[in-house]
């Protein structure tokens, strides 16, 4: 009983701890999805990871008890709108990161793939109708855009710009990266106007549903495949920790734990990733990339201030109000 006075601040510190696991699972993504894209070929590596990763997901949603009638509470608008969003986002990033034709080139589109922040806060604003101030806003669109500018230079030294056909160009990873920027940003903003209390336990099914895609596209497209034993590690945590264990921590974060804190953490999420990334594939980042990361942090930074009361892309100052009518989302 004497334990009793304490246990919502252990709640709160185990659900922050959470959450920071969760961003941090994220930003290893890009390192280990690249790596896993060069041994096993881009479609097969995601619909491994997606696979396996949505089967883990939603056997534990099914041991928590979440049923057919919990997710059709959700909304027909939220599963197929968001599922379909969530879907396109992972296929593009995957895509991107297989076509890649470098290692230095696929961390320019993981740094890509983290304007989605900026560009959730700017979509916030004709989606959900958030009052902004727009010169702030154009700032920080400015300055992350800039960081996307520099860190193109710094990793694609042969680019033609010129592209003939999908597969095997420069500058495609780049479009389907910044696609998938914009596809996040969209699945973020919809998810907070359709979604209801429910929703959050759609995203096993939608795991499930990328790998299922992806598995058609595998059949579809031919590739080689060096795959070996060796990588079956690598595979298992990519389909454990980031793509399904971090969403289970992430839910639990967002009702339990400090997310103003949290929100601070994944505003560097773009570092951290850059990061991981450089030290997993072995690569030499010049100090254009990280002055690149900075500037990407910035701009996300910017748009949040833009918003006249202080939403950002995490809902950190109005989180526990609208937690209890179940509108949160954020992403790796």
């Amino acid at each position: 009983m004497r334990n009793d006075h304490k246990s919502p601040s252990g709640y709160k510190g185990r659900g922050t701890l959470l959450g920071i696991l969760a961003i941090f699972f994220w930003s290893t993504s890009i390192g280990f999805g690249r790596h896993l894209t060069e041994q096993m070929g881009t479609f097969r590596a995601a619909a491994s990871i997606y696979m396996l990763g949505g089967l883990i997901a939603c056997t534990v949603a099914i041991l928590r008890g979440t049923t057919l009638q919990t997710l059709a509470r959700a909304g027909l608008k939220y599963l197929w709108g968001c599922g379909g969003l969530f879907v396109a986002y992972s296929v593009c990033l995957y895509l991107a990161l297989g076509f890649s034709v470098d290692r230095e080139q696929a961390i320019t589109v993981g740094l890509i793939n983290y304007l989605w922040p900026a560009l959730t806060l700017i979509l916030a604003a004709p989606i959900l109708r958030e009052p902004v101030r727009r010169g702030r806003l154009l700032l920080g669109i400015t300055v992350a855009c800039l960081g996307i500018l520099l860190s193109v230079g710094s990793a694609d030294r042969h680019s033609t710009w010129n592209l003939p056909q999908l597969h095997g160009t420069s500058a495609s990873p780049y479009g389907l990266a910044l696609s998938a920027a914009v596809l996040w940003a969209l699945y973020s903003n919809l998810s907070r106007r359709w979604g209801t209390h429910p929703s959050g336990e759609a995203v096993p099914v939608f795991l499930l549903a990328t790998g299922i895609f992806m598995s058609f596209l595998m059949l579809v497209f031919s590739e080689e495949s060096h795959w070996t034993k060796r990588d079956l590690p690598e595979l298992i945590y990519m389909a454990l920790v980031p793509t399904s264990l971090a969403y289970i921590f992430w839910e639990i974060a967002v009702r339990r734990g400090n997310f103003v804190l949290i929100a601070a953490f994944g505003y560097l999420t773009p570092l951290l990733s850059t990061w991981i990334s450089v030290i997993y594939l072995a690569v030499r980042a010049s100090l254009q990339l990280w002055i690149a990361c900075i500037f990407v942090v910035a701009g996300a930074v910017i748009c949040n201030w833009a918003f006249k009361k202080g939403l950002g892309a995490f809902q950190a100052t109005t989180a526990p109000r609208r937690l209890r009518r179940g509108i949160h989302r954020t992403g790796p």
